[in-house]
């Protein structure tokens, strides 16, 4: 079994024990209903019960757009928030820094869902600002089976010309054809392009 469909299981059987959910939830792409989802209108059980009052008034005031599938058990989202909420309401993001060899450094500003305003309006699932100057990105997967790539067209080639040629320089191997490997890598070398290596910035995939 897929390490996909192992984890799919595994949380239609922590809806019906853990949630007390019977219902199905309906995936939006196909209209199908799915085990491991939860219907639509309980999403909020998709995050941390010892957290979850405060997490959902945290999306709210925050203004956190909540992905459309945010109801799936498996949503990178929901598992993100998870992850990262409860060490910034207990204050212990100092933990987060230790781990990642940064215990002299201190984070300045947090976000979810951050987007970068150079650019083509990138979107990072987790985001730290240290006092240093250093930036921390996050890039949290959990069920995918990989990043997104696009296909050529003009609109592409125009974003490669206007942000990310200037962006990659020096990060790809002189031999390696830059736009080719963009689109086919998208998601991933976007990411990458945002990364000052001058600065020490961090760039943080965590795939489960």
């Amino acid at each position: 079994m897929k390490f996909q469909d192992k984890v799919k299981q595994h949380l239609a059987d922590y809806k019906i024990n853990q949630l007390c959910v019977s219902e199905m939830g309906c995936w939006k792409r196909n209209n199908k209903p799915y085990s491991h989802i939860l219907p639509e209108e309980k999403q909020d059980l998709n995050l941390l019960p010892n957290y979850r009052n405060e997490l959902s008034d945290f999306i709210q005031t925050n203004n956190i757009h909540l992905h459309n599938d945010f109801h799936h058990l498996n949503s990178s989202q929901a598992v993100c928030l998870n992850f990262f909420y409860p060490m910034i309401a207990d204050n212990q993001l100092h933990l987060l820094l230790e781990l990642l060899h940064l215990e002299n450094e201190v984070a300045e500003l947090c976000e979810f869902e951050k987007i970068i305003p150079q650019g083509d309006g990138t979107n990072f699932d987790f985001y730290i600002q240290l006092k240093s100057g250093k930036q921390i990105f996050f890039e949290i997967k959990y069920t995918e089976d990989g990043f997104g790539k696009v296909s050529d067209s003009p609109k592409y080639r125009q974003k490669y010309e206007d942000v990310y040629k200037t962006r990659l320089v020096g990060k790809l191997r002189a031999d390696v054809p830059e736009y080719q490997t963009l689109i086919e890598n998208y998601q991933l070398l976007r990411n990458i392009s945002y990364v000052d290596a001058r600065r020490e910035d961090l760039l943080i995939i965590r795939a489960c």
